[in-house]
């Protein structure tokens, strides 16, 4: 599955326009896959840089990863690549809307609380990051963690 997922980021990288943030749904609308990459902004060092979690070994080098044990969110940060991406699969938590090209993933609870703990937080202990395409976010306070990304942007 780990190669399938590389294979899968690469496929979709070579794809990729010069967009920050570019979203690819896959067949069957089973999962879909945001990509924030390094060459037009500050997203991927300022997202990187946000997740509070140890730096690790992986086929994609060196890198950060954030992940639910059911595998409905999958947030991947690789410093050698200079991106993120966020893999959602089909599960009650997640919304893959191709039509709208829309992606929402919502935790609650102790979920939203591990999640969050994963993140630096403000002063308020909430989570707040936006890319500046307005086409990724993350948000979490003491009840929730939400990730969405759109297309056509993110209202406010």
């Amino acid at each position: 599955m780990k190669h399938i997922i590389t294979l899968i980021v690469l496929l979709a990288l070579s794809s990729a326009s010069q967009a920050a943030t570019s979203l690819r749904f896959l067949p069957l609308n089973m999962n879909a896959l945001v990509i924030v990459s390094g060459q037009a902004d500050n997203d991927f060092s300022d997202l990187y840089k946000i997740m509070n979690v140890p730096e690790q070994d992986s086929s994609m080098g060196k890198g950060k990863a954030i992940k639910t044990d059911d595998k409905a969110f999958n947030l991947v940060c690789s410093l050698n690549r200079a991106l993120c991406q966020v893999v959602l699969n089909k599960h009650s938590s997640v919304v893959i809307d191709p039509q709208s090209k829309y992606l929402k993933f919502t935790a609650e609870g102790t979920l939203a609380a591990a999640l969050k703990a994963q993140f630096l937080t403000d002063t308020n202990g909430e989570l707040s990051f936006t890319s500046s395409d307005r086409k990724f976010r993350l948000y979490a306070d003491q009840s929730v963690f939400v990730f969405e990304a759109s297309e056509s942007g993110l209202a406010d």
